[in-house]
């Protein structure tokens, strides 16, 4: 008894402390978190007679929209400053020396919400009020109901950005002013606008029409995939495309201005520009005949000549209109992936080498910049680039962009000379990779950032001094928009990782937790949901690790994890669909006969993201001996020679360990069952990913044998599959009604050798990717 009452004062010392370090109430679900959060005990409910108290109109009128969105009641408001109950008040002051324009205060107490600090600060402390309601949607309202708390906040960095990419697919307004609402959610304040590069010019520009009557089109090749595109034809319609005209230019940025999101504008230059030059071929090197490519084309071989005056006269007259449009500090001018084939050739770009004094191709890059430089600093503004404009030196005004991760010097290189720089690192930041699962995923690029890597991402590289690291203005995630036909997939490449980049860049490193971030998580989806906004649940989706057992061949041990801390996996083998009450999973799993597994991440009683499936087969050829004609590639040995036959099925992610990869080799294997057995069917299973140069065999044969001498052809099988197929597909090859005796069975499959004939300079040799042989 004596020693139940002291536990008793203990806990009561220890909540007593949390009341008295103001922590007495569950952390707020805000993303990105404030970085300072004091709570307090009681709460401040919002009603009809609740006033909205302010001087700026827009700022009152945004507030009046989130409470009606969020609660229902529409606020009257009044501009007398003394209201001071039962009121959201907006009080505007002069940020502090040394405060960010984007700081702000906001308490909530016993006489209602008070949001403080300038314009902006104050439009981003109703960002945060927004995400302090739970959200509800129809005729559903959210609580009125607000918990007492202050927070004192700003952001870490003044650059928080995301590159969208439309010259390779046009995106309409609508679109365009959907993704700064969500910007603006997400505290980020720059849209970086990417309008220009090779297969699309989609900007209007008066003073050469063409840009945008040529430029901005391209044949509808929409079915094909995108590394797999020839070059257009000249009878060949071209109906793919679009372009803003320049009054939908002028009501984008007003939009963007009136959320706080700085509209910067890409004008590539000199590469990536195949769109201008199809339109204007005077102002490349040779004025050939050049087309709007229709897909993928490398290298960058038509790029504007530095040798001409003509193009910096083209170039400034573009940028003058452009500069009309956009009132940001920054125009980024690309400066990216050139090839220098033309200049080498060129009598225009190697007299300017001559009479300027340079060395060789990259210093006339860095000429070409320079002058582009001077330029836009005398129209009072600040050129943006790619790291590539560090060739030959860098321009005395340019901030650079970093987005080659493994050109490690380049920060200290920038930052060293005074030049600011904002990180953007492929490893990163690059959102057109994958971010979890690829059987759950639209098609993109090859790679994966998971959204625990972009969260936990440190912005600032090692090996800057103090000064220097002064100079990383902040950082944006690139949505590179090859694969991305349309912007509902955009949102689902983009979210929920912009969430975790922003906290990456608003937070400070301190107040950042992963456990905390994907508590917060279920509160920011259903946001999401209210906004209609389209996304991935990959941070809830159960992953699969799953090998034979290393002391039992005749078991496959299944481990499943995922990337959230928070949730429970629960699942079942017998292909039925997981609830709250399946078992839990705590221990791997052992399996010994074939088996369906299905799981899925709930929180609560609910499923909190898409369900994983894996068949488990235990064949007849399970784990049999197998003699392949050729080995297979030493990167992708689906774990040795049982590879292809251990149960375990290969996902369209070509480095998950279960393929066996055969690189322009036929493929043919010899399976010996041990002894005569019936046979009445048997599949054999390929991955066709052309991003990758792996593409399904052209045929596939099978044959048995009873002494694995004499051999009776069965059958052999195509497929319907086009080599320009526009996604990654696992096919299955089946022979099926086999009827047949025997003990051995060849399996011959012939590789494509190449890929399709593009607009790609260097043709890709052809893989075969061939897991699980499977026969009954």
């Amino acid at each position: 008894m004596i020693l139940h009452t002291y536990m008793r004062c203990i806990v009561l010392m220890v909540v007593l402390q949390f009341y008295q370090n103001g922590l007495a109430q569950a952390p707020i679900n805000v993303i990105p978190m404030p970085n300072q959060v004091h709570y307090q005990e009681g709460s401040f409910d919002i009603n009809a007679r609740t006033i909205v108290v302010g001087d700026d109109k827009v700022l009152i009128k945004q507030c009046q929209q989130l409470i009606k969105a969020a609660t229902g009641f529409n606020l009257n408001t009044a501009e007398t400053s003394d209201l001071d109950n039962n009121v959201i008040k907006l009080e505007l002051n002069d940020a502090s020396v040394g405060a960010s324009n984007e700081a702000y205060s906001l308490s909530i107490n016993s006489n209602g919400v008070f949001i403080r600090g300038g314009v902006h600060g104050i439009f981003n402390g109703l960002q945060t009020l927004r995400q302090l309601f739970i959200p509800a949607s129809g005729v559903h309202r959210s609580s009125s109901t607000l918990a007492y708390l202050s927070i004192e906040d700003e952001p870490r960095f003044s650059w928080r950005g995301l590159m969208l990419d439309v010259s390779r697919h046009f995106y309409p307004v609508e679109d365009i002013k959907r993704f700064i609402d969500y910007l603006a959610f997400h505290k980020m304040n720059v849209f970086h606008w990417h309008l220009v590069d090779n297969q699309g010019w989609r900007i209007e520009i008066k003073k050469y029409p063409r840009l945008t009557e040529v430029g901005a089109w391209r044949p509808d090749r929409e079915h094909e995939h995108w590394r797999t595109r020839t070059w257009p034809s000249d009878d060949e319609a071209k109906s793919y495309g679009g372009y803003y005209t320049q009054d939908e230019i002028r009501d984008i940025v007003a939009y963007a201005k009136e959320r706080f999101v700085t509209v910067v504008p890409e004008i590539e230059m000199p590469a990536h520009v195949y769109s201008a030059l199809a339109a204007y071929p005077e102002y490349s090197c040779f004025n050939n005949d050049i087309k709007v490519p229709a897909g993928a084309n490398w290298p960058n071989y038509e790029i504007y000549c530095a040798g001409k005056e003509s193009t910096f006269g083209f170039l400034e007259d573009v940028l003058h209109e452009v500069m009309d449009l956009f009132p940001s500090e920054y125009i980024h001018i690309g400066g990216d992936e050139a090839d220098y084939a033309q200049w080498e050739k060129c009598p225009d770009c190697q007299a300017r080498i001559k009479s300027e004094n340079l060395s060789d191709e990259k210093e006339l890059q860095s000429y070409f910049i320079k002058r582009i430089d001077q330029f836009l600093g005398e129209n009072n503004r600040k050129l943006l680039g790619w790291d590539e404009i560090l060739y030959g030196g860098l321009a005395k005004n340019a901030t650079v962009m970093y987005w080659r991760g493994w050109h490690k010097d380049a920060p200290k290189e920038a930052t060293s000379t005074g030049n600011n720089m904002i990180m953007t690192t492929n490893n990163y930041c690059y959102f057109n990779y994958y971010q979890g699962d690829r059987m759950h995923e639209p098609l993109a690029r090859k790679f994966n950032i998971p959204i625990s890597k972009v969260y936990n991402w440190q912005v600032i590289p090692e090996g800057l001094n103090e000064e220097e690291q002064q100079r990383i203005l902040g950082a944006q995630a690139n949505l590179w928009g090859e694969y991305i036909q349309h912007s509902k997939i955009a949102e689902e490449m983009v979210f929920p990782r912009l969430a975790a980049l922003s906290e990456s860049l608003w937070t400070m490193p301190d107040n950042k937790n992963w456990d905390s971030f994907c508590q917060r998580v279920p509160h920011l989806f259903r946001w999401y949901d209210v906004m209609d906004l389209n996304y991935s649940k990959a941070i809830f989706l159960p992953k699969v690790n799953a090998n034979t057992d290393s002391l039992d061949n005749n078991q496959i041990v299944v481990e499943l994890h995922k990337e959230s801390s928070i949730g429970k996996i629960h699942y079942e083998l017998n292909g039925e669909t997981p609830t709250s009450s399946s078992p839990v999973y705590t221990i791997p799993l052992k399996l010994t006969s074939t088996t369906a597994l299905k799981a899925a991440t709930f929180i609560d009683d609910d499923m909190a993201g898409d369900i994983t499936e894996r068949l488990f087969d235990f064949h007849k050829a399970y784990r049999a001996q197998i003699v392949l004609k050729e080995s297979y590639h030493k990167d992708y040995t689906a774990g040795g020679d049982m590879g292809l036959l251990d149960g375990l099925q290969g996902t369209k992610n070509m480095k998950d360990g279960h393929w066996q990869g055969f690189y322009m080799n036929d493929f043919s294997a010899v399976i010996d069952l041990n002894k005569k057995q019936e046979l009445t069917q048997a599949s054999i299973t390929c991955l066709q990913s052309a991003t990758s140069g792996i593409y399904l065999p052209k045929e596939m044969s099978l044959e048995i044998s009873m002494n694995g001498k004499q051999w009776k052809s069965i059958e052999t099988i195509s497929h319907d599959i086009s080599s320009k197929y526009n996604g990654d597909v696992i096919y299955k090859f089946s022979f099926d009604n086999l009827n047949a005796k025997a003990r051995y069975i060849r399996i011959s499959a012939v590789n494509l050798k190449q890929a399709p004939v593009s607009a790609l300079e260097k043709r890709l040799n052809a893989w075969i990717f061939i897991d699980e042989i499977k026969v009954w």
